[in-house]
């Protein structure tokens, strides 16, 4: 809660959807800025992380390392927000 506490200071709206795939895909086509996520899955990120890619958008985890299969956090944004998102999560 802390998390949501600090970007709710922040940003002008936060939403909680249930399906990781499908905010990524939100994020790729522009309709979501950008996606913060804790305990990720392996597979649905590998999917996201190609989805956003292909659109354009980057993919990282908290510390700023790009997909792998242990990825347990996950920002994904446009190029723009990218760095922003990460400062805000750390």
């Amino acid at each position: 809660w802390a998390l949501m506490k600090r970007l709710s200071e922040v940003v002008r709206g936060l939403r909680m959807l249930d399906s990781g795939a499908l905010t990524s895909c939100y994020v790729a086509c522009g309709r979501l800025d950008g996606k913060v996520s804790i305990k990720t899955n392996a597979f649905g990120n590998a999917a996201s992380t190609v989805i956003v890619e292909e659109a354009g958008g980057v993919v990282r985890d908290f510390d700023g390392h790009p997909w792998s299969q242990n990825m347990r956090t996950m920002v994904c944004s446009n190029r723009t927000l990218s760095g922003i998102l990460r400062r805000l999560v750390r």
